[in-house]
């Protein structure tokens, strides 16, 4: 009789039976970097090969976070994955006690709530890359960042782990800000304009980009200006987005493993979701240095 009526489950009248939805929101903001999409995508793989139907909050980056975008007070979800950082936490986006929804971040730093949380070394992975620097015998170093502070937890955490290697080893190590409007490749493109024009004795041996798209813009300002890369000036990024494996020159980077980051964060939901109530778990991902063609 199913087969022949076509029968399918509707499943708002199963969640309402089981007590869930078989289902988790994904909140993952700003989209315009790739390793945002990179994030999504492999969130959205792991969670549907668990079993579980991914639901999207995909709203504009309003400076880093969710802002008025976020719909989770609408979703019919068992638990939550939530990319985040700053100062928010699951708690901006729910009317009620946070308590009840189970919810993983993902972060660049500690949380201050008791959900459980993957955070990036992003410390260890600025050292990582600092000593390949120094091994490529570098001695004047820029760290490029296209935001116009440095006091936000993912420069803090990079700036971290270069100074300690930087100067114990007597490196001239400054950042450079340039926060100009638009997109960050094309902050990007104007850092590498201006850093190219500076006189060969003041111009920065090597440079660290906040991030592999500011970095994608950077070589192209040095392209449109003559910079050779590396021969001229090195350049480096942070994150291990795909697009820059398959540049001319393929540039070092601090890969995210992203994949592996996905796939811990659904499986500790689930077990969240499936009556685990052990204590807060807290396990750290480790970035790994990747070396291309750029230094």
């Amino acid at each position: 009789a199913v087969e022949e009526l076509g029968y399918q489950p509707h499943p708002l009248a199963r969640s309402l039976i089981r007590g869930r939805t078989e289902s988790i929101g994904l909140m993952v903001s700003g989209l315009q970097n790739p390793f945002f999409v990179e994030l999504l995508e492999q969130a959205v793989r792991a969670v549907s090969d668990s079993g579980y139907a991914p639901i999207l909050n995909c709203g504009p980056s309003v400076d880093g976070t969710y802002g008025h975008h976020s719909k989770i007070n609408q979703w019919l979800v068992d638990g939550v994955i939530m990319w985040c950082e700053g100062s928010e936490s699951i708690a901006d986006y729910l009317h009620g006690p946070a308590g009840r929804l189970p919810v993983c971040y993902l972060s660049s730093h500690d949380r201050e709530d008791d959900h459980d949380l993957l955070e990036l070394d992003l410390v260890e992975g600025a050292r990582s890359l600092a000593r390949h620097i120094i091994d490529r015998g570098y001695r004047r170093v820029a760290y490029v960042t296209p935001y116009a502070r440095s006091d936000s937890f993912p420069h803090r955490k990079r700036q971290a782990g270069f100074h300690e290697v930087f100067d114990g080893a007597e490196i001239a190590f400054e950042t450079m800000h340039f926060p100009t409007p638009g997109p960050t490749r094309f902050r990007g493109y104007q850092a590498g304009i201006a850093i190219a024009s500076m006189p060969p004795s003041r111009r920065p041996e090597v440079v660290i980009c906040h991030n592999d798209i500011t970095a994608v813009g950077l070589l192209s300002g040095f392209r449109r200006s003559g910079a050779r890369v590396p021969n001229d000036i090195a350049v480096t990024g942070f994150d291990g987005i795909d697009e820059v494996r398959w540049l001319a020159r393929p540039l070092t980077t601090v890969a995210i493993p992203v994949e592996d980051m996905c796939v811990r964060a659904v499986k500790m939901l689930i077990e969240r979701i499936e009556g685990f109530e052990g204590p807060r778990r807290h396990e750290m991902i480790v970035p790994q240095l990747r070396i291309g063609g750029t230094t």
